[in-house]
């Protein structure tokens, strides 16, 4: 994991982006950081567009976390 970016991300079913600082280098070291803040078998998004593991993280990024039949965007 590398330094700090701040990201933006929704995964409280608000609908709402709130600020992160996270250290994490792509998206599987996301949901490891995050825990359970992020639901297992969840659909991940950065910037509207669905993702995978290995997708890199950037400073700045919107990124949204939802399941229960919906995609992220």
């Amino acid at each position: 994991m590398s330094d700090v970016k701040k990201v933006k991300i929704m995964n409280d079913g608000s609908g709402n982006f709130n600020e992160h600082e996270v250290r994490a280098d792509n998206v599987g070291q996301l949901k490891s950081e995050l825990g359970q803040a992020i639901p297992t078998g969840a659909s991940i998004a950065i910037n509207g567009v669905r993702v995978t593991d290995d997708t890199l993280i950037e400073e700045g990024q919107f990124i949204s976390a939802v399941s229960q039949n919906k995609t992220g965007g």
